[in-house]
């Protein structure tokens, strides 16, 4: 595949102007199935943006499959973040105009705070590896993911953007280890079982970023087909702290599917209700209700 982009930004205060950028992108995947049991894939993405420069990130699959329905997977991938045009590429100035009284003899003036950005930061570059298995369990109808993991951001942008305090830079590293796992269990023909759990361990450079990771989180649900295009979900969301903060969540979602002719319409509602009394990752972060409550309309042809 190919993929083109196109970023204009126009601003007085933070590009003295006008800033435009261009991205252009091609990807591909190959999988072969050498035998049976092996299953091997390849991929990659060759990007050129015209502020920062090209890349080339690859990824690597190989699963044995030890039967049509269990499988085990080790798998190394790259990717990179292209720093966007405020970092890379700001000026940062305020015009205060109709000044009144006249300054001597001047109506507008520029604040004497200015920040410029650095214009040669590199991309952020990760690199992932994973071992992993997949099965399904057919005579209890259920599915079960488990994955290790182990990530390395290198090149890192973690210096805070602010005017006259502005230090951005690809100084920073983290790394990230753990667990995840997942659980589908279909008890019935209307009833349905999903459970998730995710173990980080974080080593950054920047403590600040090494605590927008919690170290435990998971979710519970409990999906249901009540027939008649009736449908309920309910799920729990949580982890222990998110830059020190917990986090505890119910959704409640009900919806209706309608046929229309060969469409169908679906009506939805979604009612989100905070159990824990914490802002969400930062202090300022607070709904002025613990309750959300929000609508859609889904219209397949």
């Amino acid at each position: 595949g190919l993929n083109y982009r196109y970023d204009r930004a126009d601003s007085e205060t933070y590009f003295n102007g006008t800033l435009d950028d261009t991205t252009w992108r091609a990807f591909g995947q190959l999988e072969w199935r050498a035998s049976e049991h092996w299953l091997l894939q390849g991929g990659a993405m060759f990007e050129d943006t015209q502020l920062i420069g090209n890349s080339l990130t690859p990824r690597v699959a190989v699963n044995y499959l030890i039967n049509p329905r269990h499988g085990l997977r080790a798998v190394y991938s790259e990717a990179i973040r292209s720093p966007d045009m405020f970092e890379n590429s700001v000026n940062w100035s305020y015009r205060v105009t109709n000044l009144q009284p006249t300054a001597y003899g001047q109506s507008s003036a520029r604040y004497f705070v200015k920040t410029r950005g650095p214009g040669n930061l590199d991309q952020e570059h990760m690199r992932s590896r994973e071992l992993g298995y997949n099965g399904y369990f057919a005579g209890q109808r259920l599915a079960l993911d488990v994955k290790l993991f182990h990530d390395e951001i290198t090149g890192m942008i973690s210096e805070p953007l602010r005017n006259n305090q502005f230090i951005a830079s690809n100084a920073n590293t983290a790394r990230f280890s753990g667990a995840e796992t997942q659980l589908d269990w279909r008890v019935d023909d209307a009833d349905r079982l999903r459970f998730t759990y995710a173990y980080v361990d974080v080593d950054a450079s920047n403590p600040q970023d090494a605590r927008q990771t919690a170290r435990n989180s998971g979710s519970a649900g409990w999906m249901r087909d009540w027939g008649k295009g009736w449908n309920s979900a309910l799920f729990y969301y949580g982890d222990d702290a998110l830059n020190g903060y917990r986090f505890e969540r119910i959704d409640t979602r009900i919806a209706k599917r309608i046929r229309l002719g060969k469409a169908s319409l679906e009506l939805a509602g979604v009612l989100q209700h905070r159990l824990d009394h914490q802002p969400t990752t930062f202090i300022d972060n607070n709904y002025d209700e613990r309750q959300v409550m929000y609508f859609s309309a889904e219209l397949a042809l």
